[in-house]
């Protein structure tokens, strides 16, 4: 599985929040400055733990099903998670932000990454 995480940082934002927000989503992925852009990526679905523990902690299996259900194309999925409030530690799907998105794309096999992201609640 190759996954990607990435976000721009805007002049007003601060660069160390913005890694902050990331590092509360991903903590286990490396992240480089390209420019405007923060990167990091991986191929370890384990990476996605901490992602994978808030979606459970606020109870929102079923939404994150959905929208990787929504998302994918093929064997690729995009996500988009809202940087403010990632800032607080928190998940939330939304591509519409003032200061942009935290776009998530992962290509491999969606439906063992949407069974280990957001295991079903009917189980």
């Amino acid at each position: 599985m190759n996954i990607e995480v990435m976000t721009r940082i805007y002049p007003t934002e601060d660069e160390g929040k913005v890694v902050d927000a990331l590092r509360s989503l991903f903590p286990a992925i490396e992240f480089e400055r390209e420019g405007p852009l923060i990167r990091g990526k991986s191929t370890d679905v384990t990476d996605l733990s901490t992602l994978r523990d808030k979606i459970d902690r606020q109870e929102i299996r079923d939404t994150a099903r959905t929208v990787v259900r929504r998302c994918r194309r093929g064997q690729a999925v995009t996500l988009y998670l809202n940087k403010q409030v990632a800032t607080a530690g928190r998940v939330n799907f939304s591509e519409e932000s003032p200061l942009g998105p935290i776009t998530l794309r992962i290509t491999g096999d969606i439906n063992q990454l949407n069974d280990y992201l957001a295991p079903s609640t009917l189980e």
